[in-house]
């Protein structure tokens, strides 16, 4: 009897020393941007939000702004993995004219860099309006580059006046 009891012991510390922390419930180790966005609502100079491109593969993150957006105090909303916290925090605003690293920590401790990078539309040119005189209400074609493709980011001022 004495023997099973020891063989018994022998199992026990066998099989408990044989189960990894995998088998255990343990913290996360979940550290990904899901997404990364200038909002409107906390950004007065954008017309509309601005979303990222997220890489998680090579950890960059990229935006595109309308040219005429100062990048030095933009406000990022973010949203990363559950458990995980990201530095600099959501919400806070940063100087993106350079790019700016942050960091994701699951909340086992590990961490992910993350780079970010905001670049600027090119500003639209106009290469000729016509006719270059006319009636207050007559109607004007201008032609050049850069403008958006949607017609209501477009906005147009003859002396001041916002044109329809």
């Amino acid at each position: 009897m004495k023997s099973a009891g020891n063989l018994l012991i022998i199992l026990v510390v066998l099989f408990n020393s044989s189960c990894s922390s995998e088998d255990e419930p343990g913290k996360s180790n979940s550290k990904k941007v899901i997404s990364f966005q200038f909002l409107k609502t906390q950004n007065t100079q954008l017309l509309q939000d601005v979303v990222a491109t997220i890489s998680n593969s090579d950890k960059s993150i990229t935006l595109i702004v309308p040219f005429h957006i100062s990048k030095s105090a933009l406000v990022p909303a973010i949203e990363i993995s559950p458990k995980s916290t990201i530095s600099p925090a959501s919400g806070e605003p940063q100087n993106f004219n350079s790019p700016v690293t942050y960091n994701v920590t699951a909340e086992d401790g590990s961490v992910e860099e993350y780079t970010i990078t905001v670049n600027s539309l090119p500003a639209p040119t106009i290469s000729s309006i016509e006719p270059n005189a006319g009636a207050f209400d007559m109607e004007v074609t201008i032609i050049g580059t850069n403008f958006s493709t949607n017609v209501n980011d477009n906005t147009i001022k003859f002396n001041g006046v916002e044109g329809e």
